[in-house]
């Protein structure tokens, strides 16, 4: 699977389109005055972000926790942040497919079949995608977001109905609602992360602005060939928010700094982690 070659090319595209970013962002820079990012109100608001920062990676180790509860598979939250940090790390490497070999590898080992390993994969982005949808159609509403949004919900609910008759689980019902609700605190952490970033850099947007363009960049970030939308995300936010005729060099470095905390921390850490392993 790590010899396939769409693997390699996914994360070259997403490294060359952000090294791409990176040499506008130099051009535009120049006739861009940055020095009021510098202040104590923006030093704050970093380290707001980091200790946000810290409860996503809480949110998003709680929600893979819970959905593999939905199983019957118990793990601590200390090993489900070490599971998340190091699927976020090693998924820049194998196009996101780190946690559904480490899942198969797993249930292997439990006596668990191939299409458990599926479903719950499966499950893991349905949830995932689930307030983003829902909330794409209250903020986008028209006919073809809400023709997919009701094929996406018939699909989740004959899943968890087959879910439900398979594992034969009478806790079923309240770990799916869980994880749901998880799901949305999740996606509003990020969202907290994405304003604050916009607050730095003084963007000036409406807040419906701001959440259209966080819906957007999350969408993206799910439905990327590349891992966690590496090198894909980044461009489409910049590409979004210059239709609202902002700084270019404003709108590179925000996507830098949103993405930093919300990718590239839980990635270095996940990386120190397997260090420290071997």
């Amino acid at each position: 699977m790590f010899k396939n070659i769409r693997f390699y090319l996914t994360i070259a595209l997403g490294f060359i389109l952000y090294i791409f970013l990176i040499f506008k962002f130099v051009n535009e820079v120049k006739n861009t005055d940055l020095s009021p990012l510098f202040s104590i109100s923006n030093l704050i608001l970093i380290i707001v972000c980091f200790l946000i920062t810290i409860l996503l990676i809480f949110s998003q180790s709680l929600f893979l926790k819970t959905i593999f509860e939905t199983f019957n598979l118990e793990i601590g939250l200390k090993e489900s942040i070490k599971y998340w940090l190091i699927f976020v790390a090693t998924g820049v490497f194998t196009a996101g497919f780190s946690m559904l070999l480490w899942v198969f590898n797993k249930f292997k080992k439990l006596n668990k079949s191939s299409a458990e390993s599926f479903f719950l994969i499966l499950l893991y982005y349905i949830f995932c995608m689930f307030p983003i949808f829902f909330m794409l159609l209250i903020f986008f509403f028209n006919k073809i977001l809400l023709a997919l949004f009701l094929i996406f919900f018939i699909v989740l609910i004959v899943l968890i109905k087959v879910l439900q008759n398979v594992l034969n689980s009478e806790k079923f019902l309240k770990i799916i609602f869980k994880a749901i609700l998880i799901s949305f605190l999740s996606e509003f952490i990020y969202f907290l992360i994405f304003l604050l970033s916009s607050n730095m850099l003084s963007l000036n947007l409406k807040l419906i602005f701001i959440l259209k363009s966080f819906l957007i960049s999350q969408l993206s970030s799910i439905i990327s060939p590349t891992s966690s939308g590496l090198g894909i995300t980044e461009p489409i936010i910049v590409y979004y928010l210059s239709l609202y005729n902002l700084n270019m060099a404003k709108i590179i470095l925000f996507t830098f700094l949103y993405r930093f905390f919300t990718f590239w921390i839980p990635a270095f850490l996940g990386a120190f982690i397997l260090i420290r392993r071997k």
